[in-house]
């Protein structure tokens, strides 16, 4: 039934996407006398689940023993929404969230995954880079400390149909991610008719024709099979996914000083390790699609720069409901400034 031949090494990291779910992870070969509770959109054995484990044991071995992680996983949490509410109460100290968790935190978040704004991860990287200070301040205000950039990569559109241009869109029934205000907004725009659906209903919705089209990261698609129900991939960057892993701010006031500095510092190797990860998945992953028999269709330039007005257009209405004005502006001046 499945047409893709693909290595599972990349099948496992399942985006949304874009890029967490939850699995459980023993100890390792050094106890830790303090586990830090993490839910995690990625499942057992997936490439995502291996690098962490690897955080673990060098978090463990860093701290000889006194500092490591607990992981959960394949949903068993429930959804974002829910993982937050547990982080607030104390039933979970961290969660890998995507781009829409993260922006339930701090909306501003979303200015990362502005559909067709980005056209390289050299630009997504250049404006995370300067807003990562005010994105710390604005988690800490709100409870929570980023231990750990990462991402899902970016998303392709997924459809029955051959997209070249603004025309070919109007009227196609896409999948939304439920309370996805960003999303909605550019379909909106762009004339889709947007579909919200939670992820589980995406499969069966595409085989009853209940939804006409979807849009993921190469590797989500493949990994959710969306790719075994579909017949074009539309070859341009729709947007960027992003995504991180939060840590209660309650939980980092009780760490010591130094198992503070060791997680800071393993940090910055895993979240890396991560972030290269699942960039060189998906391009594998991209190429496995088209080697399956999905035809990629292309948009020409004059297209591409429609769907690029149109999407700016719904970013303008999404001020003040995620981001304000100077902000927006201060990201498209990044973005600039990237090349």
């Amino acid at each position: 039934m499945n047409r893709l031949k693909f290595n599972l090494k990349f099948v496992s990291i399942t985006l949304f996407l874009a890029l967490f779910f939850i699995s459980t992870v023993g100890i390792h070969q050094v106890s830790a006398k303090t586990l830090i509770k993490c839910a995690i959109v990625a499942p057992k054995g997936s490439t995502w689940m291996n690098i962490l484990e690897q955080w673990d044991r060098d978090l463990r071995k860093k701290t000889k023993g006194d500092l490591g992680f607990k992981f959960y996983s394949s949903g068993s949490m429930g959804d974002e929404k829910t993982v937050l509410r547990k982080m607030r109460s104390g039933q979970l100290d961290a969660a890998g969230l995507t781009g829409l968790g993260l922006g339930m935190v701090v909306p501003e978040i979303r200015l990362l995954e502005l559909p067709f704004m980005y056209d390289s991860i050299q630009e997504v990287d250049y404006v995370r880079a300067n807003l990562n200070s005010f994105y710390d301040k604005e988690f800490d205000k709100k409870g929570f400390v980023n231990i750990a950039w990462a991402e899902t990569g970016f998303v392709y559109m997924f459809t029955n149909k051959p997209i070249r241009g603004v025309n070919d869109l109007k009227g196609s029934k896409m999948w939304m991610w439920e309370g996805d205000k960003m999303v909605e907004e550019v379909f909106k725009i762009l004339d889709f008719t947007p579909t919200p659906l939670s992820l589980t209903d995406v499969l069966t919705s595409l085989q009853t024709k209940l939804i006409d089209g979807v849009y993921a990261p190469p590797v989500a698609a493949i990994s959710l099979q969306w790719t075994t129900k579909v017949k074009y991939m539309l070859d341009l960057k729709m947007a960027n996914s992003t995504g991180a892993i939060l840590l209660s701010k309650d939980t980092w006031d009780k760490l010591s000083p130094d198992n503070r500095n060791a997680l800071e510092e393993t940090s910055k190797i895993y979240s890396q390790k991560l972030i290269n990860s699942i960039r060189t998945d998906n391009e594998k992953a991209k190429n496995s699609i088209k080697a399956s028999g999905i035809t990629f269709t292309t948009a020409s330039p004059a297209e591409v720069q429609k769907m690029k007005d149109m999407s700016f257009k719904a970013a303008e209405k999404l001020i003040g409901k995620l981001y304000s004005r100077d902000m927006l502006q201060k990201a498209k001046n990044l973005k600039k400034q990237a090349n």
